[in-house]
C-alpha cells in the first residue's frame, strides 16, 4: 500500500499501489488508472476519490457546511439529495450521503464532510455501477485510513530554526514585508501554498520543532484591521512571530519572521 501525506493540510490517504494519484488545484484525487481522471472518461474502471480540505479557523458548525457543500454537489451533478446520515473517521465527525443521478448515469455518486478542529475535509466519490464489487470495498477502505499526522515530511529548518514547507524560496525581507522593523532579525521566503493551508502548517509543524505557540491571530478574522495572519511563538529564550502573507496577485501566501530575544535569556552576570 502507498500512503498520501498532503504536506500542508498534514492529512494522510493510504492506498493501493496499483492506484494513481493526482493533485488538481486544492483537490487531491485517486483513481485505479490515469485516464479515469478525466471526468470525460466513462469507461472502465472509471471510479475515484477526491479530498479536498477547508480552512475553519473559527470553528464553525459543520451542520450548515454539510448543507452547502451537499447541495453545491447535488447541482453540479443534476442529482437528487437524499437522507444523510452521521459519519465518523477517527476523531473527524460529519456527514455523508449517497446522492441518486438520472438513470441513464451509470454511476454511483457518494459525498461526505468531516470536521477535525480547524479543517473541514470535502470528499467525493464516484464509480460506474456494474462496478460497485470491485470498486466500492477499496475506496471505503482508503476513506477509512483518513488521518491527520502530527509531522509531515519534507519540512525544511530556516538557518534560525523555524520549519519551511517545501518549496518555500529565501527573498529579501523588504520584497515581503515592507514594514519590518530595522532593529529586528527578519527571514523571508516566497511561500508555496495559499494562506489558509500556510495556517495549519505552522500551527501544526512549529510545535513539532520546539516552538511554543503563545498567540495566533487567523486569516481571514474578524477583525478588520487584521490583513494577515501570525502565530507568536517561542523557544529556548528566544521570540519569534510568524506572518503569513497573502499573495494579492497569486493563490500563494509568503512567510516573514522576526525574531527577538528575550530580555531574561541574558547570561550576562
Amino acid at each position: 500500500m502507498a500512503v498520501f501525506q498532503q504536506h500542508f493540510w498534514g492529512y494522510e490517504v493510504t492506498y493501493p499501489n496499483e492506484w494513481v494519484h493526482a493533485t488538481h488545484g486544492d483537490v487531491e484525487a485517486f483513481a485505479m488508472h490515469r485516464e479515469a481522471l478525466d471526468t470525460a472518461y466513462h469507461g472502465p474502471r472509471m471510479g475515484y476519490l477526491l479530498v479536498r480540505a477547508e480552512y475553519n479557523p473559527y470553528q464553525r458548525p459543520v451542520e450548515p457546511l454539510w448543507s452547502q457543500h451537499l447541495t453545491k454537489i447535488a447541482v453540479m451533478h443534476t442529482a437528487k439529495k437524499v437522507g444523510s446520515a452521521p459519519f465518523e473517521v477517527g476523531s473527524a465527525r460529519g456527514f455523508e450521503a449517497e446522492l441518486l443521478l438520472p438513470r441513464r448515469d451509470n454511476r454511483r455518486l457518494w459525498t461526505g464532510i468531516l470536521s477535525a478542529g480547524g479543517i473541514i475535509l470535502h470528499l467525493m466519490v464516484t464509480h460506474r455501477k456494474d462496478e460497485k464489487e470491485t470498486f466500492q470495498p477499496v475506496v471505503s477502505r482508503m476513506v477509512a485510513s483518513l488521518r491527520f499526522s502530527a509531522h509531515v515530511e519534507g519540512v525544511h529548518v530556516s538557518p534560525l530554526g523555524m520549519p519551511l514547507p517545501r518549496g518555500s524560496q529565501a527573498a529579501p525581507i523588504e520584497a515581503i514585508y515592507p514594514q519590518a522593523e530595522a532593529s529586528s532579525t527578519w527571514e523571508a521566503y516566497r511561500g508555496s501554498g495559499p494562506a489558509d493551508a500556510l495556517q495549519i502548517f505552522y500551527l501544526r509543524e512549529a510545535p513539532f520543532h520546539g516552538w511554543e505557540s503563545l498567540a495566533f491571530y487567523p486569516y481571514p478574522n474578524r477583525d478588520p484591521y487584521i490583513q494577515h495572519a501570525s502565530l507568536v511563538l517561542h523557544k529556548a529564550g528566544r521570540g519569534a512571530a510568524v506572518h503569513i502573507i497573502p499573495d494579492k496577485n497569486a493563490d500563494t501566501a509568503h512567510i516573514a519572521i522576526q525574531y527577538v530575544q528575550e530580555a531574561h535569556a541574558s547570561t550576562d552576570k
